[in-house]
């Protein structure tokens, strides 16, 4: 059907893989139903927020001039405006790309997410990975050359690749197993490639982790079960930190930026000018420390 001049849609789509697409200066209302189906919205000239939880269920957004209904969608191809956004993404593995606009916004994905690309755009921008169920997870970075590399595993190695990064993308991998009943199980790995994000909450799960504390944010990191890696750089910091990692979650933080820790076995850690206790209560970890000028 080819149309014009057309103020007002009404898509309802069958059972198969669609496209489904927003188009401004009307009122739209679009139900995906089977298959895995495709969103797009530009509201990048919208000045109110998005609060979105896609879990197939029919919501309505509205500016108070034009607007849309979607329900039944899967993969989203979203970009928004000024306001604060909440996209919380409840479907798995749907390779969404997701842009919000100038507010503080939160993006939230949860276990096998699929393989998504994120820009908080400016403002005070919160990235959130709920992967308890996930395979290994790790953080490879961008180089200013275009080129990928996973951040390593030793401190001196992590601190170089984190040097000249300009994006940074958190993968986990995926893995299968025999149930009790002799059933196979399979868990799809995710991965989210990310930037213009000041906040991120990560959780993992009971694989060997590696997770990196990147300045210049709050940050939340659950290591949960597997011997996790976790690396923090504060030299920066004029505060010491008095840590007794024995699994519980601790916070610290200079006043301006921290993070928040817990279940995490391996430390590599290197601080600042302030006065450190730093006790590690975990057995055979093959941590790294360096402290400051502090005593």
């Amino acid at each position: 059907m080819t149309y014009q001049g057309i103020e007002s849609l009404t898509l309802e789509s069958g059972a198969y893989d669609d496209t489904l697409i927003y188009q401004n200066n009307q009122i739209n209302r679009y139900a995906g139903n089977g298959g895995t189906d495709t969103f797009y919205a530009d509201v990048s000239d919208w000045t109110v927020g998005l609060h979105w939880v896609n879990d197939g269920s029919e919501q309505t957004f509205s500016n108070g001039v034009e607007g849309f209904s979607v329900s039944g969608v899967e993969r989203l191809l979203v970009q928004t405006g000024s306001g604060d956004d909440v996209i919380e993404q409840k479907i798995a593995q749907t390779n969404d790309e997701i842009r919000t606009g100038a507010g503080d916004d939160q993006i939230i994905f949860g276990n096998e997410s699929g393989y998504d690309a994120v820009d908080g755009g400016l403002g005070n921008d919160n990235l959130t990975l709920n992967w308890n169920t996930a395979g290994t997870t790790y953080l490879t970075v961008q180089r200013a050359d275009s080129s990928w590399v996973n951040v390593g595993s030793g401190l001196d190695e992590i601190k170089a690749n984190l040097a000249d990064a300009i994006a940074f993308n958190y993968s986990s991998n995926g893995y299968g197993y025999y149930d009790e009943l002799g059933n196979y199980q399979n868990h799809a790995g995710s991965g989210v490639t990310y930037q213009g994000i000041e906040s991120l909450t990560l959780e993992s799960g009971a694989y060997d982790d590696t997770l990196i504390y990147q300045n210049n944010q709050i940050n939340r990191y659950a290591g949960n079960g597997g011997t996790d890696t976790f690396y923090a750089d504060v030299s920066d910091w004029t505060v010491g930190l008095h840590w007794v990692n024995d699994g519980s979650e601790q916070t610290f933080s200079n006043g301006v930026e921290g993070f928040t820790i817990s279940g995490v076995e391996r430390l590599l850690v290197q601080t600042g000018s302030g006065d450190d206790v730093i006790e590690q209560k975990i057995a055979q970890t093959n941590d790294e420390i360096r402290t400051g000028a502090g005593e």
